[in-house]
């Protein structure tokens, strides 16, 4: 396995043998999910709509245009099975940096056993995003007041 020093924490990491990964730029469209057994996050191909290719793993990573989704079949799967499977996904554009929101950031959470999507501190859904930071098996988004 090599790793490569980056902006977002440890690194890229990938296998050098698979001539298929390629590590990321700032600017993809990515799908970040949480690894359980790496304990880390993995980062996918999102160009063509769905996550395709994996690219690498870290262990954050700032993200613009985000779009949260959850594979309705999956989430079925999960709750049937009751065995965890990858079926949410954080899809964005990778970014250096974040502005800072004026109200600060709020945890965004996902429990497939209780929730159909990724819900904020007062249990609201939240679909998208301008930005987000995703770090470990969290995800921070700004606080939306739209009013204050």
């Amino acid at each position: 396995m090599v790793s490569f020093p980056t902006a977002f924490g440890r690194g890229v990491s990938f296998y050098a043998g698979d001539a298929q990964m390629k590590p990321y730029t700032y600017g993809d469209k990515v799908a970040v999910y949480y690894n359980l057994r790496r304990k880390c996050l993995s980062v996918c191909d999102a160009r063509r709509g769905r996550p395709r290719r994996l690219l690498g793993h870290t262990d954050k990573i700032n993200l613009s245009m985000v779009d949260f989704k959850v594979s309705q079949a999956g989430q079925a799967r999960v709750r049937n099975q009751k065995r965890k499977n990858v079926h949410a996904f954080v899809i964005g554009i990778v970014g250096r940096t974040l502005p800072e929101p004026r109200h600060g950031f709020e945890p965004l959470t996902y429990n497939p056993y209780t929730h159909k999507g990724f819900t904020d501190n007062q249990g609201y859904i939240r679909n998208y995003a301008d930005y987000a930071k995703v770090v470990g098996n969290k995800v921070f988004v700004p606080v939306n007041r739209p009013y204050n």
